[in-house]
């Protein structure tokens, strides 16, 4: 059978007279099952010497579903009678697991417990137990890797239960993965999940992990476990202990640690986690000792919230690094962060008002007091080297004023380099003429280089602009414009044009006409001049053309003749001076210019002008002043 519904399973109880001293199981599931579910189910251990698990799944089991039931281990029970006290197999009483599985698959096991209550067998003290305490059964032991998950459970361990090992454990394994929704994990003074190899364990917002006051440990995990955290988790020795290397820890929204954290290995993370609106804090005094040895090297903050940390880490030794890789990091008043270093990432934001003992290398944003600027006017102090890589910010509220003015400020005990800019917010500054300035950053480094900081904006206050200035050590905000930077170096202006392209050189065309023709008059020197530095002027190609005037007259054998200043134009008709008049051409009378036309040319109608008679149109042909328009009829 592997589907049990609404059934009461009871294991017996070990009795002395039986030579039984053991209590029985509640239920046990068949080894050849891989699958097995229960619903509404209720199964109790039988007490005894050895309590008996409330359900036993030795074998292949491979799934296994508790679904709204209720399992209890037995309870350890005394017995005052030789020979059945604790000498006799020189082992202490222990009570029942709630659930005892042996995974035989290189996968593990897999155990969902939804709306169900697991509780592992008290433990018990008595004078025929030789004295010798005893241990309470875990709520799910399992031999092997397993994946359990819980979805508003309650599993826990049994009560007086004095030893830390998977026996006390409320959820115990060898590895594998714990996922708690909406549950309760209690142990009394073991350790409410613990798990001896590499694990994956997950908590919501509104689960509880409890190890208990007296010893216990929230989580105890090895080696090679990722951890994360949006719950509780509380434990009387430790809330979380890594004793191995290569451990992550995730603290999330909502986490609440009550007691602390500690790594006894190598290569051990605390990652602060956020989403865009979370607001979070951190205490660094929970970053306490194992075995002497701090362990979590490494301190790296994600996410788009805000973590602000508190208190001081300074006992346990310090972080090695601190990585900000995005959101805000900030340091309260109270804080103390010790580190080597300190890496801000680019779009990240690292700042506050407490003391960094560490260097800080800056490719995001500083800022002083909080990102929201809710409380200005704070000081933020580096006790070490700072570097601003290109394109890094450094953030200042300032009441811009006099000397006097109050305004955030940076403190760096060490040495300055690279380059950052500086943006400044006024608050409700009316501005005032400066005398020595208005100091915002304050450094040891015995001669740093003025171009270190620059204002990243001009920074105007009422009539006054102000200006940075190093003076020393020291950076300052200052009216003097004599001794500040120009107001181009504090804005940055609008690119310049690119320049128009070189004009092009002027082109000359001249006319030819067949043998017949009348030569074109020599355009004067002046004209020429004229033209090309008009041409010059507006980019234009230069084209030679033909120019007339109204001057009219008579050859000796009576023909009429048109004189022009570059070319003379003949026909055959007089023409007096009163028929003549400007006129633009069209593109066929162009055609026909600088030619003697006889009477058969003027009736063609190919390249010629159509004259059939004499007029006053054929008379003479007066051009207009060179226009662009005349240059492109000519070229036609």
């Amino acid at each position: 059978m592997n589907f049990i519904a609404n059934q009461r399973f009871q294991g017996k109880h070990g009795r002395t007279a039986e030579n039984k001293i053991d209590g029985g199981d509640g239920l046990l599931i068949n080894p050849l099952l891989r699958r097995a579910s229960l619903e509404k189910v209720v199964a109790i251990g039988g007490a005894g010497h050895k309590g008996g698990h409330g359900i036993t799944a030795e074998g292949g089991l491979k799934t296994f579903l508790i679904d709204g039931s209720a399992i209890t281990g037995g309870a350890a029970k005394k017995f005052r009678n030789p020979p059945f006290d604790a000498a006799s197999d020189g082992n202490a009483p222990v009570g029942g697991d709630g659930v005892r599985c042996r995974a035989i698959s290189s996968q593990g096991v897999e155990i969902a417990v939804n709306n169900s209550t697991i509780t592992g067998g008290a433990g018990a003290y008595g004078s025929g137990n030789a004295g010798k305490p005893s241990s309470a059964g875990g709520g799910i032991k399992v031999i092997g890797a397993a994946r359990i998950t819980l979805n508003n459970a309650s599993v826990a361990s049994g009560s007086l239960g004095g030893n830390l090992g998977g026996e006390a454990g409320a959820i115990a394994a060898d590895g594998g993965a714990v996922t708690v929704v909406k549950s309760l994990v209690k142990s009394h003074g073991g350790a409410a999940i613990h798990s001896k190899g590499p694990v994956e364990i997950s908590v919501d917002e509104s689960s509880i992990l409890d190890g208990g006051d007296k010893g216990g440990i929230g989580i105890l995990a090895d080696h090679n476990s990722n951890v994360e955290l949006s719950g509780t988790v509380k434990g009387g020795r430790h809330a979380v202990l890594f004793t191995g290397d290569n451990n992550q820890l995730s603290l999330r929204h909502g986490v609440n640690l009550r007691g602390n954290i500690a790594a006894a290995g190598k290569n051990n993370r605390l990652n602060l986690m956020s989403g865009e609106r979370d607001e979070n804090s951190f205490d660094l005094g929970l970053i306490g000792l194992a075995d002497n040895r701090q362990g979590f090297s490494e301190l790296h903050k994600t996410g788009a919230g805000d973590w602000t940390l508190q208190n001081n880490n300074t006992l346990a030794g310090g972080l090695e690094k601190v990585t900000v890789a995005g959101g805000s990091l900030t340091l309260d008043k109270t804080a103390v962060l010790t580190a080597g270093k300190v890496y801000n990432a680019p779009g990240a934001y690292f700042g506050g008002s407490g003391v960094l003992k560490g260097a800080v290398k800056n490719a995001g944003t500083l800022f002083m007091g909080k990102i929201k600027s809710s409380a200005p006017f704070q000081t933020l102090t580096l006790d070490g080297d700072y570097h601003g890589e290109d394109g890094s910010l450094i953030l200042f509220n300032t009441r811009l004023g006099d000397d006097a003015s109050l305004t955030d400020k940076l403190i760096v005990r060490g040495a300055v380099s690279g380059h950052s800019q500086l943006q400044i917010t006024n608050l409700a500054g009316a501005g005032a003429a400066t005398n020595k300035g208005i100091l915002i950053i304050e450094a040891q480094d015995a001669d740093p280089a003025a171009e270190i900081f620059s204002l990243r904006h001009r920074v105007v206050a009422g009539a006054y602009d102000y200006f940075l200035k190093r003076e020393g050590n020291n950076w300052l905000l200052t009216t003097d414009t004599l001794l500040s930077p120009s107001v181009s170096e504090t804005f940055s202006a609008e690119p310049a044009p690119a320049p128009l392209p070189p004009p092009k050189p002027p082109r000359t065309f001249t006319y030819k006409g067949p043998e017949n023709d009348v030569a074109a008059e020599d355009v004067t020197l002046a004209e020429t001049k004229l033209m090309e530095a008009n041409a010059a002027e507006t980019n234009q190609d230069l084209v030679t053309v033909i120019t007339t005037t109204t001057r009219l007259g008579a050859t000796p054998d009576g023909q009429a003749e048109t004189s022009h200043d570059n070319v003379v134009l003949i026909t055959d008709h007089a023409v007096s001076s009163a028929d003549s008049t400007d006129r633009s051409p069209s593109s066929e009378e162009t055609t026909a210019m600088g030619r003697s036309l006889s009477p058969e040319e003027t009736t063609a109608t190919d390249r010629s002008l159509p004259l059939k008679k004499p007029s006053r149109r054929t008379g003479c042909f007066l051009l207009r002043k060179p226009s662009r328009w005349t240059a492109r009829a000519l070229l036609k």
